[in-house]
């Protein structure tokens, strides 16, 4: 979860991505907010709990402006994983974002200045529809004749995989290419590279690799990222640079890997297992966590 999660995040920190991923899932797709208006905010707050002095940090978030007006804060939460704390935890971020205004007043900016907070959930998962808490009120047993007078707070979840194929289509930057993997793994269970262009491969690759735990996105990156006529080249052309050193050592390694869950299967009396594994890449990859067997 934290190795997708900072992939993720690399990548969103482009101001063209931050700002595809507005104009489609906010806008349907109309070019509204512009990369140049957008600029980086801090992600770290604070807040006491029980007398303790607590960190929160958001995924990312950046300040839209128009021209020296601020329009927004803006915050994007990664998820590969549904999570009923989520608004219990975006209500914190939006809350603490608030309350700065309010510190900043105090120290003489004026009060006209505010703006809203908005803070977007994208949801990766592929195999199972978000299901879980949407609002504050979903989070609690609250009984009928207090609902009345407990205030709601509601999140903007988007399930990238769920999305239509229109909407993923409206997506112009790189984030399309992750949008496609979703779908493509929801609707197929299975990956083909498509004919587009990329403006960060590294960050692009990164990201494939912690989705589909191949490192082989990664490995391809680093084989072929040196030449010069892998720039602007579509994602599929570059694994037609096949270099054999780099296949041969993914091998091995892979080879290696099995070779150590076979042994710790044994030792387990599970051999069973391993026969199971090598028909199913789910439960290899669950069975290589279990047992600590890193790549």
């Amino acid at each position: 979860m934290k190795q997708k999660d900072h992939t993720q995040k690399t990548l969103e920190q482009y101001n063209d991505i931050f700002a595809d991923i507005l104009n489609v899932l906010l806008f349907h797709g109309e070019h509204i907010v512009d990369p140049d208006d957008l600029t980086d905010a801090t992600t770290f707050s604070q807040y006491k709990a029980d007398m303790i002095v607590h960190g929160q940090d958001r995924d990312v978030a950046k300040y839209w402006k128009n021209g020296r007006i601020q329009i927004a804060l803006v915050g994007l939460e990664n998820q590969t994983d549904p999570d009923r704390d989520m608004p219990l935890r975006v209500m914190g971020y939006d809350g603490a974002a608030y309350r700065n205004q309010m510190n900043r007043e105090k120290d003489g900016k004026a009060a006209k200045d505010r703006y809203p907070v908005v803070t977007l959930i994208l949801y990766f998962g592929h195999k199972q529809k978000w299901g879980q808490y949407r609002s504050l009120k979903d989070c609690f047993l609250i009984p009928p004749e207090l609902n009345a007078f407990v205030s709601d707070y509601r999140i903007n979840v988007f399930e990238i995989a769920w999305l239509d194929r229109e909407t993923i289509d409206m997506f112009r930057s790189d984030f399309w290419i992750l949008a496609d993997y979703c779908y493509q793994m929801r609707t197929t269970g299975k990956y083909e590279l498509p004919h587009k262009k990329m403006r960060h491969p590294e960050e692009v690759f990164d990201a494939l690799s912690a989705f589909s735990r191949d490192q082989r996105f990664r490995e391809q990156f680093k084989a072929v990222r040196d030449k010069k006529e892998v720039e602007d080249m579509p994602i599929d052309s570059w694994f037609d640079q096949v270099v054999p050193e780099a296949e041969a050592r993914g091998r091995a390694q892979g080879e290696e890997r099995m070779q150590r869950l076979y042994i710790e299967l044994e030792k387990a009396d599970r051999i069973q297992d391993f026969a199971a594994a090598m028909k199913d890449r789910q439960l290899l990859h669950q069975l290589y966590d279990e047992f600590n067997i890193d790549k």
